[in-house]
């Protein structure tokens, strides 16, 4: 069945100012349509177009936003702008935040990084989605163990000359330190330099300072632990 141009009008028209309310069509929608890519990657942008109101966030979670946005993400594995769009959702997400991790919501964004290592749009979202996910020490230390660490090593290895995937990873990095076992495994993941070079690299971005600043700060306890 072909998609009405009136459903891809209605999830155009979606912007911050919408009623939370909109999420429960923009859902509907995603499963009707779970067969066409572009109403997923459509879908996903008027989900996060949603979440840049602060007070939409815990309503996309409460409405089902996470587990469409899952869904997604395991039937387009193979599809980079459909996975753009899921992750830049996940990080514009709020309120139960360990329950988005339990459908399995960071097993999905690590793939994501793991598949497409040279993507740095891809990498970018990636380390967004995580920032988010990682916002409860339940979450971070389950990103840990997932091997969150690994990926983000790789990611600003590969990605050092691109200032808005430094920031996404320090940012990611920041967010990971709630927990203590989190900051041990990223100091022995080498992260703590990384950051550094990232920030060295990118004097002029403010946010890449903003937010190595934040995560030398978290895990640099560690540095006088070892000394």
């Amino acid at each position: 069945m072909g998609v009405s141009s009136e459903s891809f009008a209605y999830l155009k028209s979606i912007k911050e100012t919408s009623s939370p309310e909109e999420a429960k069509k923009i859902i509907r929608l995603m499963k009707q349509y779970a067969d066409k890519n572009n109403v997923q990657q459509a879908g996903c942008i008027a989900l996060w177009t949603l979440g840049l109101s602060e007070k939409n966030k815990p309503k996309l979670l409460e409405y089902g936003a996470g587990q469409a946005i899952i869904v997604s993400m395991r039937d387009y594995r193979s599809d980079p702008p459909v996975l753009e769009a899921c992750c830049a959702a996940i990080n514009n997400l709020g309120g139960n935040l360990y329950a988005l991790m339990r459908m399995g919501a960071g097993s999905e964004v690590l793939a994501v990084m793991e598949r497409y290592p040279d993507s740095p749009r891809l990498q970018e979202h990636a380390c967004g989605a995580l920032r988010t996910l990682a916002t409860s020490k339940a979450n971070s230390e389950a990103l840990i163990k997932l091997g969150v660490a690994e990926k983000l090593r790789n990611c600003m290895i590969t990605h050092v000359d691109v200032a808005k995937v430094q920031k996404a990873a320090c940012g990611a990095v920041w967010s990971l330190c709630r927990a203590e076992d989190s900051r041990v495994a990223l100091w022995n993941a080498g992260i703590a330099p990384l950051v550094l070079d990232a920030m060295r690299k990118h004097p002029d971005s403010a946010k890449v300072q903003e937010y190595g600043c934040g995560a030398i700060w978290t895990i640099g306890y560690i540095y006088s632990m070892v000394q």
